[in-house]
């Protein structure tokens, strides 16, 4: 159901991206900052032989804070966002990815990651006609699926230097007061708690 495989330049989302622009862009996520140029194939086999392996290549390199900031948001989509049916195809709490449908329904996608991986899904038609259907409902259980039928849908993130966890309150998004009824825990960069 990958749109790649017919039409590899069609439009995702506001801008033209294929797929695999796509995961690669989320590669980020899944290093720590380190971008990796997505391939379609990564080896062929015959036997025990191998007979092509692709080599992956490395862009550039972002903060490894800013980068695991922004996972935790994307992690966050999985917890109770519009993904959060992912874990009952075996997804793990640390995997995290974002859905999107464009206008009359014509592309439903997910893009997501675990500590091992990045991988979008786009589901569509090549003429352009609505599939009725959002990303959550129609690429997120072929996401979810593939990650736990490839066995990298676990795998922890580990936060970098330079961040921690801090109890926010849910009203204010501040430090809870004595008279906070409830909250939650939130990762900020060392010295920028609100």
């Amino acid at each position: 159901l990958s749109h790649a495989s017919h039409n590899p330049s069609a439009a995702l989302g506001g801008f033209e991206a294929t797929p695999l622009e796509i995961a690669g862009a989320y590669t980020v996520f899944a290093t720590g900052g380190h971008a990796q140029h997505p391939f379609w194939v990564r080896l062929v086999n015959r036997g025990e032989e191998t007979i092509w392996q692709e080599s992956s290549t490395n862009g550039a390199r972002y903060s490894a804070r800013a980068t695991f900031l922004a996972s935790d948001v994307l992690r966050g989509v999985l917890r109770e966002g519009t993904g959060k049916n992912a874990s009952k195809w075996g997804v793990g709490p640390d995997a995290g990815g974002k859905s999107g449908t464009t206008d009359g329904y014509t592309d439903a996608w997910f893009a997501g990651f675990t500590s091992e991986i990045a991988v979008a899904v786009w589901v569509g038609f090549d003429q352009q006609k609505p599939t009725g259907m959002t990303g959550s409902q129609a690429a997120l259980p072929i996401w979810a699926r593939f990650l736990s039928w490839s066995g990298l849908s676990e795998g922890e993130i580990k936060p970098p230097s330079g961040v921690g966890q801090v109890e926010i309150c849910n009203e204010t998004d501040l430090p809870p007061c004595p008279g906070c009824a409830q909250s939650r825990r939130e990762w900020f960069s060392t010295g920028q708690v609100p």
